[in-house]
């Protein structure tokens, strides 16, 4: 069985996944900590077999510039990774309870109607890099279903082509909050936009798994798509001050307010692969 993992807590970690995805748990949830916890080991305890008391308390050290709820995150992986293997006979030290900080409650940002101007206007901008040559296309797209459709940014970047029903609009949701499914549907502006760029995208990358997709047409990274959404936010004005916008954010502003896209919002035009001279314009008005 092929893995991810390459330490010494390769075998532990396997067993623990598969156990909670027969319990009905995604393999993302612990996967990407695990991922982090496997390269620490490698490179601090390459001869360790377990986790021992210095391993997890080195694990669960603040780093410089982390939220305290990202740390606690992962000492929530590293403790009940701990909490397993002491369950199937394995010695291993778990994180004590008493020293797990709460959770911090976020402060969500609220767009103004000329924020979300601003800040659709700068996805139009024709991002590019050599390892995203698609992503210009993708982000105009992918952050107004976020809005208009109130999405979880784990939840927009995990759809699939088949989830979407163009010609109904029906958005299919796979394994949310609570790893329930549930159905949406996407606004009149909202379905011919994406009806348009699925017609751009399909020519690029007409074999692809995911409807918003990275070069190798997989799903987008979270990191990268957090990214992307600071430096549209950078470009708009809006991601200076304490208060700094998130991607989630585009989902609270769609509960306080439904709507669809304010008028201004309306226009977007696709560059060619052939070249700037040669565009597809969109109009969803």
């Amino acid at each position: 069985m092929s893995t991810p993992f390459h330490s010494r807590l390769a075998s532990g970690m396997e067993a623990m996944i598969s156990f909670k995805e027969s319990l009905g748990y995604c393999r993302s949830t612990y996967e990407p900590h695990f991922k982090m916890i496997d390269r620490f080991c490698l490179e601090h305890y390459p001869d360790c077999n377990g986790l021992s008391k210095e391993l997890v308390m080195k694990w669960a050290q603040l780093h410089p510039g982390e939220h305290p709820n990202g740390a606690r995150r992962r000492i929530i992986a590293i403790r009940e990774l701990g909490k397993y293997l002491n369950s199937v006979g394995q010695e291993a030290y778990i994180y004590p309870s008493e020293f797990m900080s709460k959770t911090e409650q976020y402060k969500p940002y609220i767009f103004t109607d000329a924020e979300l101007k601003a800040l659709f206007s700068a996805t139009d901008t024709g991002f590019k890099t050599k390892n995203a040559p698609y992503i210009r296309y993708v982000l105009p797209v992918i952050f107004r279903l976020t809005y208009t459709c109130g999405l979880r940014p784990g939840e927009v970047r995990n759809l699939k082509c088949s989830d979407v029903n163009l010609n109904t609009g029906k958005v299919y949701i796979r394994e949310s909050k609570a790893y329930k499914d549930r159905i949406i549907m996407m606004s009149e502006d909202m379905l011919r936009l994406c009806k348009k760029y699925e017609n751009f995208i399909c020519m690029v990358l007409p074999d692809r798994e995911y409807f918003f997709p990275n070069k190798n047409g997989v799903m987008i990274g979270k990191q990268s798509l957090t990214t992307y959404f600071n430096k549209c936010c950078e470009a708009a004005g809006i991601s200076n001050g304490s208060s700094k916008p998130r991607a989630y954010d585009l989902r609270n502003t769609h509960i306080n307010k439904i709507r669809t896209f304010p008028k201004e919002c309306r226009k977007h035009t696709y560059p060619s692969e052939k070249g700037s001279d040669n565009k597809l314009t969109i109009l969803v008005a």
